[in-house]
């Protein structure tokens, strides 16, 4: 197949993104943890890692000082010793392991306040930081040994405090009146704001955050999440763009369109991981009616009435 033959091939299947830049979506307390903790901790030798799996959607970091790998009984849900051992990573006798994860704020934790856990090679102190303003919590787990410096200990564990009270101040600092924090928007997706179903699958996977939209087209606020949901607030009431709400990527090509008194916003997002599909969209603003997806046979239609589409508000 020659070079034109594939680019046709490519064109139909889908939109490819070549883009070979990599932007951080991690949580900004994650990015606040880890510059603090590395500056902090650089004269250390060796250097600790820091990690933020995939998995977690960008919401978890692992900090890991002279780890080891343990060979550890597991126990039943009545705290009986089972017969097999398990692999399970731990601290050496100078080292620490550090896992902290970014909660919704009121997830329902053992820890509380900071409370030590005896394990059988190494201890664990565990607590909750609360970051009120971002309508979050940081969830921090610090395992240690009997040689670990003590003062190092205390260092990592004022840290969290640290970045709960700044990123709670910063907030304070950055609010402007009218406007939608990334955290009160989870909050309020949470409380059924988009309807009951994406407020359960939020609550049910933990897996909800959301990032405003830098953009000059429009006045209202857009938000976009690593969990496919993308919004704009209007009036102070939340306008699902993307019907079903899942899936789909950030938006891009955001235009107005006006027709006579209404004006129609458009944009467009991917869906699909390796080879990606773009969709092209389009809300009506003051409708209220929420955004659907514009096809190639009735992409004129749907600008003449906008409201055709069948993907509601979430309500």
């Amino acid at each position: 197949m020659n070079k034109y033959g594939l680019t046709l091939l490519l064109c139909v299947l889908g939109h490819i993104n070549v883009s070979s830049a990599k932007e951080d979506y991690s949580d900004p307390i994650i990015r606040t943890l880890r510059a603090e903790i590395k500056k902090e901790l650089v004269e250390l030798d060796p250097k600790p890692t820091f990690e933020v799996p995939r998995s977690s959607d960008a919401r978890t970091l692992i900090v890991r000082y002279r780890t080891r790998d343990y060979h550890v009984h597991t126990y039943d849900n009545k705290g009986r010793i089972r017969g097999t051992l398990s692999s399970s990573e731990g601290p050496s006798d100078e080292g620490f392991l550090l896992n902290i994860h970014i909660q919704y704020l009121g997830r329902t934790n053992n820890a509380v306040t900071l409370q030590p856990i005896q394990h059988k090679h190494w201890k664990e102190d565990v607590a909750v930081y609360k970051v009120e303003k971002e309508f979050k919590q940081i969830y921090f787990s610090l395992s240690y040994n009997t040689k670990t410096d003590p003062d190092l200990i205390a260092t990592l564990k004022k840290i969290a405090d640290r970045v709960r009270l700044d990123h709670n101040k910063q907030v304070e600092i950055n609010a402007v009146p009218g406007k939608l924090t990334p955290g009160e928007v989870c909050f309020r997706i949470r409380k059924g704001d988009l309807g009951k179903e994406l407020a359960e699958r939020a609550n049910k996977t933990d897996n909800l955050w959301m990032q405003e939209v830098e953009q000059n087209v429009i006045d209202n606020q857009i938000f976009c999440g690593g969990n496919g949901i993308n919004l704009l607030v209007e009036d102070g009431k939340l306008i699902l763009l993307c019907p079903r709400g899942w899936g789909a990527g950030p938006l891009f090509d955001l235009t107005v369109i006006s027709n006579g008194k209404e004006r129609v916003l458009k944009y467009s997002w991917t869906i699909g991981s390796g080879i990606q599909r773009t969709i092209q969209g389009q809300y009506l603003l003051g409708s209220g009616k929420g955004g659907g997806i514009v096809t190639s046979l009735e992409k004129q239609d749907l600008i003449q009435n906008p409201n055709k589409s069948d993907a509601g508000d979430g309500k």
